[in-house]
């Protein structure tokens, strides 16, 4: 994220890291105001909020290619990255037993870290081209991430029946 405010934004590299440390402070204060006051017992509510907000975002930025758009897309996904995530992941760490919740976090928290690890990658190699191809890119990811939500959701409802 550096990287792009730098090179595609013109911002010094001060400014983006306190852009960034704002971001991040932001997101975690969100992420507990959306947890308090906008949680949905329709699990399928908040992945739509969730992901289909950042669709249509990174849609927008991709096609569009305007960077005014691009920022706002970069800042809504930092900001609402901490908003939804214990809604939206606490449903798949309680069904299992309390032993085998902290191995499946950290199994969670790997795979995470091996997505963000090539989505870094897969930036690094368009960044060169045009910003606005990385979008291409998130939209692409974005669309599977719905889809395997979706089903995860429909396999737990269909266990508890």
């Amino acid at each position: 994220m550096l990287t792009i405010f730098i090179k595609s934004f013109s911002f010094t590299p001060s400014n983006a890291s306190l852009l960034v440390l704002g971001l991040g402070v932001s997101s975690s204060v969100l992420g507990a105001i959306v947890l308090s006051l906008f949680t949905f017992k329709n699990n399928y509510i908040n992945i739509i909020l969730k992901y289909a907000t950042r669709f249509i975002i990174y849609l927008l930025a991709a096609i569009s290619g305007n960077y005014t758009i691009i920022l706002i897309a970069i800042i809504f996904t930092k900001i609402s990255s901490d908003s939804y995530v214990s809604i939206t992941d606490a449903p798949y760490i309680n069904r299992y037993q309390n032993e085998y919740q902290f191995a499946f976090c950290n199994l969670k928290e790997m795979v995470g870290y091996a997505g963000r690890a090539i989505g870094a990658f897969l930036c690094g190699l368009v960044i060169s081209n045009d910003i606005r191809y990385i979008f291409v890119i998130a939209t692409i990811f974005i669309v599977f991430q719905i889809i395997f939500a979706f089903r995860g959701i429909y396999q737990r409802e269909k266990e508890l029946k």
